[in-house]
């Protein structure tokens, strides 16, 4: 890592903090630069401005939490168990940062966070999921389905189904209840690939 590089990401870990802690709204440049140590100014010549900071801290949060995922599916010897491990470190590790993605929610509602930005993010779940569909496939694990698009679909109903649970979850005043969760995955996951 350059030296540049090191001190973005000290000044990203801690807006991430910041984001975490008091939302999207409520963190200012100046909170940041106060909590870093430094002048506004000198955050600006790292960033544009805080929707810069604040999707570098998406994006950031983002490639953490596919090293996790991807490690954990590893593990996995099934797709459905490799699909499950997907979706419960996902959920856990979204659920652990659950104020940083209700920001990336509401920013969505409020039209601030690009849906082109969004697009992108989930675009990479969906190749990665797809992926793990079409290894099954390869191997015999699930029937081949009738053309490539089947498993593009698979994927986006996957995602869709995994995202609405986790909205739910993040969302519900019960709270985060992961045997729950458990219990959705197993009627829903084997549903899909029955």
């Amino acid at each position: 890592m350059t030296q540049k590089s090191n001190v973005i990401s000290v000044y990203l870990k801690q807006a991430q903090d910041l984001f975490q802690r008091y939302g999207y709204k409520k963190t200012t440049m100046d909170d940041i630069a106060e909590s870093c140590g430094v002048a506004k100014s000198t955050l600006y010549h790292y960033f544009s401005g805080k929707d810069d900071v604040f999707m570098q801290v998406v994006e950031l949060e983002m490639t953490d939490l596919r090293k996790l995922v991807q490690a954990k599916v590893s593990q996995g010897k099934t797709v459905q168990q490799k699909i499950r491990n997907y979706f419960q470190v996902f959920h856990q590790e979204v659920l652990e940062k659950r104020n940083l993605y209700r920001i990336l929610s509401s920013e969505l509602r409020d039209g601030k966070f690009l849906y082109q930005q969004f697009y992108t993010l989930m675009s990479y779940e969906k190749i990665y999921v797809a992926g793990l569909l079409r290894k099954a496939y390869d191997n015999g694990e699930l029937q081949a389905p009738d053309d490539n698009s089947n498993v593009e679909l698979m994927a986006e109903v996957l995602l869709a189904a995994f995202y609405g649970i986790l909205r739910y979850s993040i969302n519900t005043p019960e709270g985060y209840d992961m045997p729950k969760v458990e219990k959705m995955l197993g009627q829903l996951i084997p549903q899909l690939f029955a």
